[in-house]
């Protein structure tokens, strides 16, 4: 009822799976299943069209995008950044809110265009998955 509300109002509501799987790891009937009756479910609640999905942990691959292509005209992924003219439409990069908690940071990098602290928060998150994919891949060689 308040996604059918919020959506009356003007908010854009997207899809984002029926139970939140990683759609990289299901079968390709799974996969349509949390994908294509997702959109359906949620359009039937708010009587319009779901045009836009966002596949859970940002998990895709040219597979899930291609059934993702089937019903949507967007989605987006987890990379941190601006989607631009020439970024691709079923793996858009996004900007996390959370980062800008301060309305301060927001209102520079909207209305002055000052990307220092947005420059900072990619640099430190690329370094954050550069260090957890290296932790990941010590434990992988320790094991063989």
């Amino acid at each position: 009822e308040r996604i059918r509300e919020r959506s009356d109002r003007g908010v854009i509501v997207g899809a984002h799976s029926m139970t939140h799987p990683d759609l990289t790891e299901l079968a390709d009937r799974e996969l349509k299943l949390e994908v294509l009756e997702s959109g359906k479910l949620l359009s039937e609640k708010i009587n319009m069209p779901v045009r836009y999905f966002a596949p859970p942990y940002g998990a895709s691959n040219a597979r899930v995008r291609e059934v993702i292509r089937q019903a949507y005209d967007l989605s987006f992924g987890v990379r941190f950044g601006v989607s631009g003219r020439h970024s691709p439409r079923f793996d858009l990069p996004r900007i996390e809110m959370h980062y800008f908690r301060d309305p301060a940071h927001w209102e520079a990098f909207v209305r002055r265009g000052d990307t220092l602290y947005f420059r900072a928060r990619q640099l430190a998150r690329a370094t954050r998955l550069a260090g957890l994919s290296t932790i990941q891949f010590l434990r992988g060689a320790r094991q063989m």
